[in-house]
């Protein structure tokens, strides 16, 4: 099955994690741990109510698969059993900034990408929407 990773998409997944980073750093409340992505982790909750924790591990790790074609360092990041990363700093680690970030918005990419082919465009645009009401036009 092909992954629906569109220019736009890759446009959005950018958006998201440029406004995730915007915020600074996720409050001790927040937190799970220093190393979540909040990205992955604000999806986590609506996704895994929708598919179960098993179900967006899956998603994760094949789109970690998907985006690693171009930025392999991504597979050195592990994905417990509820869909986060638990090694992040120590993935990132040896790269540089700009290709961590490129690295970063490929894999919430695919993560969209997926979403739109096995879930459609409505229901995918709804849930982001919902997870970040304060952006604009995202819409796939």
């Amino acid at each position: 099955m092909a992954n629906n990773v569109t220019p736009q998409i890759i446009i959005l997944a950018r958006r998201i994690l440029l406004h995730e980073i915007a915020l600074g750093p996720p409050s001790p409340a927040t937190a799970q741990r220093a190393d979540d992505f909040r990205v992955f982790e604000n999806l986590r909750i609506p996704l895994g109510k929708l598919m179960g924790n098993s179900g967006y591990r899956l998603l994760v790790a094949r789109a970690r698969s998907l985006a690693a074609i171009e930025y392999p360092w991504l597979l050195s990041l592990e994905i417990d059993a509820r869909g986060s990363f638990s090694n992040i700093s120590e993935a990132r680690q040896p790269h540089g900034a700009q290709y961590i970030m490129e690295g970063e918005v490929m894999l919430v990419a695919h993560i969209f990408g997926l979403l739109v082919t096995f879930i459609g465009a409505p229901l995918t645009t709804r849930i982001v929407q919902g997870i970040w009401p304060r952006l604009n036009d995202l819409r796939f």
